[in-house]
């Protein structure tokens, strides 16, 4: 079994492969809304760290000094 990692999205969708001794979760980040562009598909993978500060931007709520991350901004008109 090849322990090699995938970096890229493959051509198929949005697939990665992860070390297996690793602990980690790969998950689909999905989001719509007036605010989000239409269409709009991310260059890179994210943190999760950054979904909260994008949801609470979103929604004009203030983001808090002590929350992680940041919107992610590719995304949002």
């Amino acid at each position: 079994m090849s322990l090699k990692i995938f970096e890229r999205s493959l051509v198929s969708g949005y697939k990665q492969g992860i070390d297996p001794q690793e602990k980690a979760v790969w998950t689909p980040f999905m989001i719509m809304g007036p605010r989000v562009k239409k269409g709009a598909a991310l260059s890179a993978p994210i943190s999760h760290v950054d979904q909260l500060p994008t949801i609470l931007g979103l929604l004009g709520v203030p983001i808090p000094d002590h929350v992680q991350g940041k919107p992610i901004s590719e995304i949002l008109k």
